[in-house]
């Protein structure tokens, strides 16, 4: 308004926090492409790989699912939010050492690197392996697979890693979003949020279709699985993530932060439409007076 425009300035600061906020949040796409490879590759990996823990058993060899690993990731996830947020958090806060959002996005990214980066060293021994001839024909679901003799609790690692990984990125990364929208934009953002986690699993799906079009062969189809090289899909993830961390570093590292908003003016004037009615009201009452 004080420029000739019909919205008031706190409308206009907020719809640009609003799109600082988004900028920083599509950093996390990589992180979100790198996770859904737990549904996706992790399996995949799993199918081709023992499922039989004890191979000395004559009779009821228990075969362990390739989905049951991702109990890890939960695992993970239930013991060390209550440990971060109970202990951890406590005793940095107490030492004057901050934990900024930012700060524990670039962690879960970091370890969310070396999970794809474990899952690509796993393939490299899975490969080698059945290219040594140390393979098994295994029946899972009443689909026989040509698996590696690699014991498939060598996976368990790239969970666990990527259960932490979440812990520091998914859940700081809700936090930055939530508590740096402005307030009348807050289920905005949180909706694009969850829409950018959707965006990481279409990006993934556009990298497959990238490297069949470049007939690349790193994923093909099951009858020709272990002559593809899944470890190459993860280190080009790894590559991605590489540069998007070292991205945010960069901003980290210059101070781009944007500040987060004031809760105690937000609680004064409550969302920024109010802000506009209130300073509106304010106005036309002293252009009242003066007539």
């Amino acid at each position: 308004m004080s420029y000739g425009g019909s919205f008031h300035e706190a409308s206009v600061d907020d719809v640009k926090r609003l799109g600082t906020t988004l900028a920083y949040i599509i950093l996390l796409i990589p992180y979100w492409l790198v996770y859904f490879q737990m549904s996706t590759t992790f399996q995949a990996q799993g199918l081709h790989m023992r499922a039989v823990l004890n191979e000395t058993l004559p009779y009821n060899v228990f075969m362990a699912p390739s989905a049951w690993l991702t109990l890890c990731d939960q695992v993970f996830i239930i013991f060390l939010i209550p440990l971060l947020n109970l202990i951890v958090y406590p005793y940095l806060d107490k030492r004057n050492i901050k934990t900024s959002p930012m700060c524990r996005i670039m962690v879960g990214m970091i370890v969310s690197l070396l999970a794809v980066l474990s899952a690509a060293l796993v393939e490299h021994f899975r490969l080698q392996e059945w290219q040594n001839g140390n393979s098994v024909i295994q029946i899972i679901s009443n689909t026989s697979y040509n698996a590696s003799s690699l014991p498939i609790l060598w996976q368990i690692p790239q969970y666990c890693l990527m259960g932490t990984a979440e812990v520091f990125a998914g859940v700081a990364g809700l936090e930055y979003a939530y508590s740096c929208a402005p307030r009348s934009f807050q289920g905005i953002i949180m909706g694009l949020y969850s829409a950018l986690e959707g965006m990481g699993s279409l990006l993934g799906i556009a990298l497959v279709q990238l490297a069949v079009s470049l007939r690349l062969d790193w994923i093909t189809n099951e009858n020709q699985f272990n002559q593809g090289h899944l470890d190459y899909f993860y280190y080009l993830l790894a590559v991605i993530e590489g540069l998007v961390i070292i991205i945010l570093g960069t901003v980290i590292y210059v101070r781009l932060e944007p500040p987060e908003q004031d809760s105690q003016l937000e609680e004064t004037l409550g969302s920024s439409a109010l802000h506009s009615e209130y300073y509106n009201e304010e106005t036309r009452s002293e252009v009242v007076t003066h007539q």
